[in-house]
């Protein structure tokens, strides 16, 4: 199995503890000597697997240190046992333990994770998974093994790749689902805005003489402005600190959705809120400019 590929190879297994068998649920991997040089996965103690790890030999396993504390309750694990059903009961011994890594993807927190010697299988595995980690551009070693592939085994069927590319894959209906959300977002912040305009436009209409009265006695363009300004921004306010707890109480519900951000991210809430804002200030502006420039006498004959 590869790494955020989606599939899984997971069955119940027996940890032998002092005080008796223990079941635990294990994600399992059967992978050759290079899989952890290849993907760089450090080895935390004890040690790697070796050429001498075959068939006939001593059966032999690496856990990941999830699975240490979960089987164990200990990170000192080396020499003990786990009774596995597949591909074939057998019970294995530790004999390293690597750091955590993601299995099926990266939304998925690591899970106990044993890793077992793929020459040690007595039964052939369906399919494989190989990788190759080079230095040159991956398009070009993708045409050339195709081809190797196509020419040395033409009754294999296979699909070439990158690990880009399966990363990409296993979160593109996350990637959808931003998309679509953002496009609703996008458009309810448009709607936001016509509401803003359309409201203190609204409230300027019928403040008309009020501000009439105020230019004739002496007011300036710019107190005008400032009094629709400092009335939006009250409104704009209550609409944001309500929005805000609305929020907060409701953001638990949606923590599933989430990657990344925490319900109680301040900076969502900080960026959210300066957008509203700023989108209040621009649809105050062109009410308040209007109102600042309204001639009084015209628009005290008109009342």
């Amino acid at each position: 199995m590869t790494p955020i590929s989606g599939r899984t190879w997971q069955f119940d297994a027996q940890a032998e503890t002092t005080s008796g068998a223990r079941p635990v649920h294990i994600f399992y991997n059967a992978v050759t000597p290079e899989f952890f040089t290849t993907y760089r996965t450090r080895v935390l103690a004890g040690r790697g697997f070796a050429s001498t790890d075959v068939a006939g030999a001593g059966d032999v396993a690496i856990v990941n240190a999830a699975l240490a504390h979960a089987a164990f309750g200990t990170a000192d694990v080396i020499g003990r046992r786990i009774g596995l059903r597949d591909p074939q009961p057998r019970t294995v011994e530790i004999v390293g333990i690597v750091e955590d890594a993601s299995y099926r993807g990266l939304r998925h927190v690591s899970p106990p994770t044993l890793y077992a010697p793929m020459a040690q299988n007595d039964t052939a595995p369906v399919s494989v998974s190989v990788t190759l980690r080079t230095r040159d551009p991956a398009t070009s070693l993708l045409r050339e093994l195709a081809t190797t592939l196509t020419r040395e085994y033409p009754a294999v069927s296979y699909r070439v790749t990158t690990m880009q590319q399966q990363i990409s894959d296993s979160i593109a209906r996350d990637r959808a689902f931003a998309l679509i959300c953002a496009v609703f977002a996008l458009l309810a912040l448009v709607l936001a805005a016509i509401g803003v305009y359309g409201v203190v436009s609204y409230v300027v209409a019928l403040r008309r003489g009020e501000i009439a009265i105020r230019l004739a006695l002496g007011a300036s363009p710019a107190a005008v402005r400032r009094l629709i300004y400092s009335q939006s921004a009250r409104t704009v306010a209550a609409g944001v600190g309500g929005g805000l707890f609305v929020t907060a109480w409701t953001g638990t519900f949606a923590r599933a959705l989430l990657y990344g951000i925490a319900p109680g991210d301040f900076r969502a809430y900080g960026a959210s809120a300066a957008i509203i804002l700023a989108v209040a200030v621009a649809a105050t502006t062109v009410p308040a400019m209007r109102a600042s420039r309204m001639r009084s006498m015209e628009a005290l004959r008109g009342e």
